[in-house]
């Protein structure tokens, strides 16, 4: 609604009367706990997934005095790593000579595979998973001789060991 006024110059002004309209709040939208099963019953809808990944095991085979990791070339690429790497790792831990073979690596001496799997568990805690968020998104990156262990999901970065 619009009233008009008038001034002593004649002119008229034109004022507007403001209701007072608040809009009605339901009370139970402001519920926390209706909220909160609301919010559950779309998250279940949308992932019922626990683990998006899955870490893989390395394959080991004693062959007289010499143990292969038959499967070490697939398990860097899925780690993201140099297998390379994982081989340096593997001869440093164990202590003897190795060699890599395509997707294989050879280590000259016969190793349980309690201890492979106690290595390849050690080389996952120290090179792959992220120190903050313990996710497996990372990559290791060289910034003025250090390496880094950087994090693509939470940005984290933090100094690893060379092999």
């Amino acid at each position: 609604m619009a009233k008009t006024t008038q001034k002593d110059d004649k002119t008229p002004k034109v004022v507007k009367e403001v209701k007072a309209n608040k809009p009605k709040i339901d009370l139970d939208l402001l519920n926390y706990d209706f909220l909160l099963q609301r919010a559950r019953k779309q998250l279940e809808s949308i992932n019922t997934e626990h683990e998006r990944f899955v870490m893989p095991d390395l394959e080991n085979l004693i062959q007289g005095k010499k143990t292969l990791l038959k499967n070490a070339g697939q398990v860097a690429k899925v780690l993201k790593r140099d297998i390379q790497h994982l081989l340096k790792f593997y001869v440093k831990e164990t202590g003897v000579p190795a060699t890599n073979d395509d997707s294989k690596i050879i280590l000259n001496g016969t190793v349980n595979s309690f201890k492979v799997r106690q290595i390849f568990d050690k080389y996952i805690d120290e090179f792959v998973l992220c120190k903050q968020c313990k996710k497996p998104e990372t990559r290791i990156i060289t910034e003025k001789g250090v390496l880094l262990l950087k994090c693509d999901a939470c940005g984290a970065i933090n100094p690893v060991r060379k092999v």
